[in-house]
């Protein structure tokens, strides 16, 4: 399951990768005369060195290439920022009776308690997440080492999600329940 933020993260990533790995082998090969170059001088012919220096309008280019990297660079961390996790759920079913809202971490910490109470659950994490207009619950259980998964999935499935479902007055609720196993503890020998 791969998220829009996270795909685009892994692209942009790879291309500045790739881009800076192909710098990397350029000066290289510039660098031990593989590239039709005498090894002994500079890198850089005496134009490219000169450039900056002959042109003062060079570095106001820069510094505004600069400042465009630093905003996009700002822009993409403030994306990453963003979460789509839901902070309180609104039960309200007619206004004129009042609003009900129900802190999102009140149903998941009740949803994480109920799971962990299931026989070769040893840990559970839950969030509620915006999923198409409405909410979705994603469940994590950290299952022991024995533990049947049979038995814990339709547990899971037959009592945990059932109950968050009618105490949130949605049998439509989306779940996504996850099965993960414990780490195993590294082996000592002697």
């Amino acid at each position: 399951m791969s998220t829009g933020p996270g795909r685009a993260n892994r692209v942009i990533l790879a291309l500045l990768g790739v881009l800076l790995l192909a710098g990397g082998v350029i000066g290289l090969l510039l660098s031990y005369a593989l590239l039709d170059r005498p090894a002994t001088g500079p890198v850089l012919p005496l134009q490219v060195r000169t450039f900056a220096g002959q042109n003062p309008w060079f570095w106001w280019i820069l510094a505004v290439a600069a400042l465009l990297v630093a905003l996009l660079g700002l822009r993409w961390l403030l994306a990453q920022a963003r979460t789509n996790r839901v902070a309180a759920l609104d039960l309200t079913t007619d206004p004129r009776d009042g609003i009900t809202t129900v802190p999102a971490g009140v149903i998941t910490d009740a949803v994480e308690k109920e799971a962990t109470s299931i026989a070769g659950v040893e840990g559970a994490t839950a969030r509620l997440r915006s999923h198409g207009g409405g909410s979705r619950l994603d469940l994590t259980a950290t299952l022991a080492h024995r533990a049947d998964l049979a038995q814990v999935r339709a547990r899971l499935e037959g009592e945990v999600v059932p109950h968050v479902r009618q105490v949130l007055g949605r049998p439509d609720l989306p779940v996504l329940i996850e099965l993960q196993p414990e780490a195993r503890p590294a082996r000592r020998f002697r």
